[in-house]
């Protein structure tokens, strides 16, 4: 060998390919085990120091005790790097991670010992025939899980695979969006839901169903228990980054977000406006194309993090002890301080409808506004919307039902729907249970709608069955006032099942 370079020279590329492949497969198998931010460079360093070593071999150039020492320096060096790698993964590892995989299972409808809330009485509304498929957010599933049990025939409903299921907050907005649902149950959509609706030619239809509180947590030890809703926003905008700025601990804040276009990550969007949101912890993950993506990390329960959810699936269903839920603004979070509106970050859930062809959608979305379907919003730990209501004008017939349109008005974008709405609020008046209620509606339309008319003509030209009263509605004097103020011609309101001119009398 000492009388051949070129020899040498093989043999050293020889084995350097080899020490090259070995290595990239301990590089993948450690991404695949989520350890490549570690180890990916360790084992780039670890074979270009090994690869010294053989050069060495072949063309010595450090013979001896000093040779003896670099290899002794090299290994000691790796293997601590390892034990003081796994000690922190080891102890990151035993911090408690917020729990969002929740099991659903507990609230299946009709499962042997459900969680799902049950009525005092037998619902007065039956589901017959075509059955609504339903989806939603993880965190209302238990609502409309109870919704179902009380309104469904009884069989079984498998919570990811059954006209009852629950794919989270993205992808059901993506079933309603495709028609692969007809009804969701969930926050206001964000702002890519809402261009991705309208770039599939579909005009959300949102009715409001109760309210929840979007609720933040820090490590049960963080001795912070109130925080302003301006300081909230400052942590996440990355403009406050110590405990110590909030009279707590000298320690940096680790401010944990959701993934896009969840639920909750939505309700930051709206909390924070217009201040930019700072880059979450990430974890790296492997795709199912072989690449690394970024994924935002899950909440861990570090003494110096802060993370948020709402509150009946934070308090109720995971209910975990070791974190400890802030006051905002001196205002703790309780069904009270939602009602009264005392607590400063509250949210409607909302039933989403797209068009659906389901004759049973409609009466389904009404009776959930009833006295018996709030008494399920409240009994699963929400905020009920409703409370019964009369008007002056119109009462309650014997047996029959009938609505009356009491307002209709173009929206602007809010805090909460970042598009432009035709809202219409109906009074429902049930004959047949003896209650009154009302009922709003609102179609979420495209950024460039400007005022009423356009809202109206719009959705004449694009969906005219949004503008469809429903069944039975008697068209209050006030709104058929602004309709002849703005100019406006009703043509596509009024059908078979809501001819012009419906009084009580015709009743």
């Amino acid at each position: 060998m000492k009388d051949s370079i070129g020899l040498r020279i093989f043999l050293f590329i020889l084995v350097t390919t080899a020490i090259s492949i070995f290595m990239y497969m301990l590089s993948f198998i450690s991404m695949v085990l989520g350890g490549g931010n570690f180890y990916i460079p360790f084992f780039i360093l670890f074979a270009i120091g090994i690869l010294c070593f053989i050069f060495n071999g072949f063309f010595p150039f450090v013979q001896g005790k000093r040779l003896r020492k670099y290899v002794i320096s090299f290994f000691t060096i790796a293997v601590i790097s390892v034990v003081i790698n796994e000690g922190i993964n080891a102890y990151v590892r035993g911090i408690p991670t917020m729990n969002t995989d929740l099991d659903l299972y507990d609230y299946q409808p009709f499962k042997n010992g459900t969680k799902a809330v049950t009525l005092d009485e037998p619902s007065f509304f039956q589901i017959e025939g075509d059955l609504p498929i339903i989806d939603g957010a993880t965190a209302i599933y238990p609502v409309y899980a109870a919704f179902a049990q009380a309104t469904y025939p009884e069989k079984d409903y498998d919570v990811y695979d059954s006209e009852i299921m629950s794919n989270r907050t993205p992808y059901a907005y993506e079933n309603i969006i495709y028609q692969d649902a007809d009804i969701i149950f969930a926050l206001a959509p964000s702002a890519e839901q809402i261009e991705q609706a309208l770039n599939s030619g579909v005009n959300l239809t949102l009715t409001p169903i109760g309210m929840e509180a979007f609720v933040f947590f820090v490590n049960s030890k963080n001795r912070i228990d109130n925080l302003a809703l301006e300081e909230i926003k400052g942590i996440y905008s990355g403009e406050i980054k110590n405990w110590r700025e909030l009279g707590g601990e000298n320690d940096s804040i680790r401010a944990f977000q959701r993934p896009a276009n969840s639920g909750s990550q939505t309700a930051l969007q709206l909390l924070m406006g217009d201040t930019a949101i700072m880059n979450p912890p990430k974890d790296d993950i492997v795709s199912l194309m072989g690449g690394i993506i970024e994924e935002t990390a899950d909440y861990k329960n570090f003494k110096n993090a802060i993370g948020y959810s709402f509150r009946n699936f934070s308090m109720e269903m995971v209910q975990n002890k070791s974190i400890r839920h802030l006051a905002i603004d001196d205002v703790y979070p309780t069904i009270e301080t939602i009602k009264t509106g005392e607590y400063p970050i509250t949210y409607q859930i909302y039933a989403v409808t797209a068009g659906s062809t389901n004759s049973n959608i409609q009466p389904f979305k009404e009776w959930i506004l009833s006295r018996q379907g709030q008494t399920i919003v409240e009994k699963t730990g929400y905020a009920p919307i409703q409370k019964e209501e009369e008007h002056v004008l119109y009462s309650i017939l014997t047996d029959k039902i009938y609505r009356v349109l009491l307002e209709e008005e173009y929206v602007l974008p809010s805090q909460e729907i970042d598009a432009p709405t035709l809202r219409r609020k109906y009074l429902i008046l049930n004959g047949k249970q003896g209650e009154s209620y009302t009922y709003s509606e609102m179609v979420v339309l495209k950024s460039q709608i400007k005022d009423f008319n356009d809202a109206k003509n719009y959705l004449a030209a694009k969906n005219p069955k949004a503008l469809r009263l429903l069944p039975n509605t008697i068209v209050d004097q006030s709104v058929l006032l602004k309709w002849q103020k703005e100019g406006y011609n009703p043509e596509q309101e009024y059908w078979e099942e809501s001819p012009k001119g419906l009084t009580m009398e015709d009743i």
